[in-house]
């Protein structure tokens, strides 16, 4: 029973007649997590026995002994079938249940108590109507793909907001408001967390004047709104990170958004392991090194992160069903960075070991290396360069090698039983920069690097020295590196193809007194640059470069406005930005426009085909008829659609996918169906040409795929009624 509990606990248990075995089973339900699941109804061969606790477990005895079926459904969960096999006497076994893909749980609360009150609002790829979360202070929602926006506003505590990413795999999240009484101002602070890789940090706590504000989502960033003017002060911290000392902050009316970089503590690794093909697997992890770590799984999700002491370390990873693999790992007390171990476990094949070691043109080995044997992807290597794996086949396998910063390198390797040691040496891939970020006085550590060239790569923060080392494409690149503190610099440079370092040293300079620097940054809703863009800064037009953002010096302090526009968007409205003295950035976010797609289908011969389309977009269809012309158009909104195409009975169905681009003019698709090769039938489909198979082989050829494409596209034949039976005279049942 929790402390902080404030709804009643309802206990459901059925009781049926005892079926005289002496079984017993004790199940304990689970999610994704490792937290119990409360209310999940339990069924053992179909019939239901109850609900789990808080706890999530629920017992039953007097079962007969054998395999039983058991299924359990619980809300907001997707139902799990599983299996137990019952012997005398008590049976326990644990069941994971999985949230519907896109899953969102949302909980607003203050220090002491659930928000009630509160409503919240989503912004993103769909429509979602305005919702209260109720008297606990929480609510779940199953979002589709894609950034989000989530607004938490009450009466008494004001307004937050977060900014979460749903994947294509759209894993269970969780998002935390904690609250505090409303200020009533009108200053807004975003406060955007990342990493020494740049990437987002999720679940960052961050404090305003020792008050915790919450956690920050998956991409990193938390907003309030209704804050006093004035000098704040931020704590921001997460639990594998480095403390870092408070940040000042000036606050006016408007919204100020800084950025912070935390760094890693020494010795965070992320483990990762999975199974043929990235399945998901139960594996154990084994540490040896400079402390005592008891071995530990890392659970149905395959995932666990560990803070190593400083040394030397060795890591077992392995699995009931899959081979072993090893890593090795050397912690340094002035690490700041994440060490990524990815492991991709194979069935045993044999008794052949494999240590590879993968170095650089210059001797070291790099960690994060891609390793693949066979074709299989089996992880990457571990920091110093070294990937073990166990339980190969003896004889040739072909390994292949791709790192960052190197070109990749394939080689074919002879294995015999026992150890086998492998050194792989890989080029350079472009050429290295190494970008020093200084001011007059010395380093300017707390600096973001951006790279704009034949591709916009993502903003980048130096390390504590000042220093970053990057791989780029030869040819003409910009380098932008700013600082909250130290102010900003832009440099255009020149690459040339090489295999040595290239040094690029950037000098920041405040701006002039009572006057800031203003990065403008403007994405769109998947957080990519905005093409054709025009900013326009207190009425006057800018036209940024293709990494859409704009940078303009010395702007007297005050309010500027900025709006923004660009063909197959919403135009952005003006927006308030307030300028405080120094160095700061806004990122703004541009809402796409259904751009209108004009589909035109023809036969071989040029002839159109009144053709029927179905389109579909993650939960979204829709439906076009060509018509007599061969033509019809539909409004898409960007991004990958699959299309499925039924020209009628002379002419081959289809797939395509389809990529719609923001834009203002209609997208034009063309498609040309060939005669039909298979005919529908009521009963079946019949496939009017030869499917060709290899010699002695169940492998179909590749000159056979166009027809079983036409068969995957091909609308299946409507299920035929069942034959009626005659009831006979209708009766009365007596009792």
């Amino acid at each position: 029973m929790e402390a902080d509990r404030y709804q009643p606990v309802r206990l459901s248990a059925i009781l049926l007649p005892d079926e005289g075995g002496t079984a017993e089973v004790k199940l304990e339900v689970l999610d994704y997590q490792g937290a119990p699941v409360n209310g999940a109804t339990v069924s053992i061969d179909g019939r239901a026995r109850g609900q789990t606790s808080t706890g999530g477990t629920l017992g039953v005895t007097g079962l007969r002994e054998g395999e039983r079926a058991i299924s359990v459904d619980a809300p907001d969960f997707r139902p799990t079938p599983s299996s137990v096999q019952l012997g005398p006497g008590p049976t326990t076994q644990r069941l994971y249940l999985l949230r519907p893909p896109g899953s969102l749980r949302v909980v607003t609360r203050t220090e002491i108590a659930p928000v009630g009150d509160a409503m919240l609002r989503l912004i993103g790829p769909e429509e979602v109507p305005e919702t209260a979360v109720g008297e606990d202070g929480e609510h779940m929602f199953v979002l589709a793909p894609g950034n989000w926006t989530v607004l938490a506003s009450s009466a008494a505590y004001g307004m937050q907001e977060r900014e979460v990413v749903i994947d294509a795999e759209g894993q269970y999240q969780e998002v935390e408001f904690l609250l505090q009484q409303r200020e009533t101002g009108m200053a807004a602070l975003l406060v955007r967390v990342i990493d020494p890789d740049g990437q987002p940090v999720e679940g960052a706590e961050v404090m305003l004047e020792g008050h915790r504000l919450g956690s920050t989502g998956t991409a990193g960033t938390l907003k309030v709104v209704g804050l006093q003017p004035g000098s704040r002060s931020i704590q921001v911290s997460g639990e594998h990170f480095r403390d870092i000392a408070p940040r000042d902050i000036e606050l006016v009316d408007g919204l100020r958004e800084t950025v912070i970089v935390l760094p890693w503590k020494p010795g965070s690794v992320q483990v990762v392991a999975r199974g043929p093909e990235g399945a998901l697997i139960d594996a154990q992890v084994r540490w040896v090194g400079a402390a005592e770590i008891p071995a530990d799984s890392l659970g149905p999700d395959g995932e666990a992160l560990y803070t190593l002491d400083p040394g030397p370390w060795e890591l077992f990873i392995s699995s009931s069903t899959f081979g072993l693999q090893e890593r090795s790992v050397q912690v340094r007390p002035e690490d700041v960075q994440l060490v990524e171990i990815d492991a991709r476990l194979l069935r045993p094949e044999g008794e052949a070991a494999l240590e590879l070691t993968v170095l650089d043109p210059d001797g070291a080995g790099p960690g994060g290396a891609a390793v693949e044997i066979d074709g299989q992807p089996v992880g990457t290597t571990g920091p110093g360069g070294v990937l073990r794996v166990a339980s190969l086949a003896p004889g040739k396998h072909t390994v292949r090698v791709d790192g960052e910063l190197l070109a990749p390198l394939q080689q074919s390797v002879t294995l015999r039983d026992g150890d086998n040691r492998v050194q792989l040496r890989p080029k350079w891939e472009g050429r290295r920069l190494k970008i020093t970020a200084r001011t007059a006085d010395g380093a300017a550590p707390d600096t973001l690097l951006r790279m704009v060239g034949a591709e916009v790569l993502p903003p980048v923060p130096v390390l504590p020295d000042g220093t970053r080392t990057l791989a780029v494409d030869p040819g003409s690149w910009t380098v932008l590196a700013s600082s909250e503190r130290f102010g900003m610099a832009e440099q255009d440079i020149s690459v040339a193809p090489g295999t040595t370092v290239q040094p690029v040293e950037m000098l920041l300079a405040p701006p002039a007194p009572a006057t800031a620097d203003l990065l403008i940054e403007i994405v769109d809703p998947a957080g990519r640059p905005v093409e054709g863009l025009q900013i326009t800064v207190n009425e006057q037009p800018y036209i940024p470069g293709p990494d859409s953002r704009l940078v303009l010096s010395d702007v007297p302090v005050g309010p500027v406005k900025v709006s923004a526009a660009a063909a197959g968007y919403q135009p952005l409205a003006p927006q308030t930005v307030p300028l405080v003295a120094g160095s700061q950035q806004r990122q703004l976010r541009m809402q796409w426009l259904p751009r209108v797609v004009r589909v035109r289908i023809s036969d071989e011969r040029g002839d159109p085909i009144d053709a029927r389309v179905r389109l579909t977009k993650e939960e979204q269809t829709l439906s076009l008829q060509t018509g007599s012309d061969g033509t019809g158009d539909v409004p898409l909104t960007p991004g990958a659609w699959q299309l499925l195409i039924d020209g009628g009975a002379d002419h081959a169905s289809a797939q395509q996918e389809l990529t719609v681009l923001p834009g203002g003019d209609p997208q034009l698709l063309a498609l040309t169906l060939a005669r039909s090769k298979i005919e529908v039938t009521e009963a079946q489909v019949v496939i009017q040409e030869q499917v060709f198979f290899a010699f002695d082989r169940a492998l179909i050829e590749d000159r056979s795929f166009p027809i079983l494409s036409e068969v995957a596209a091909t609308p299946q034949p409507p299920p035929r009624d069942p034959p009626r039976r005659d009831p006979g005279p209708h009766r009365r049942q007596g009792r």
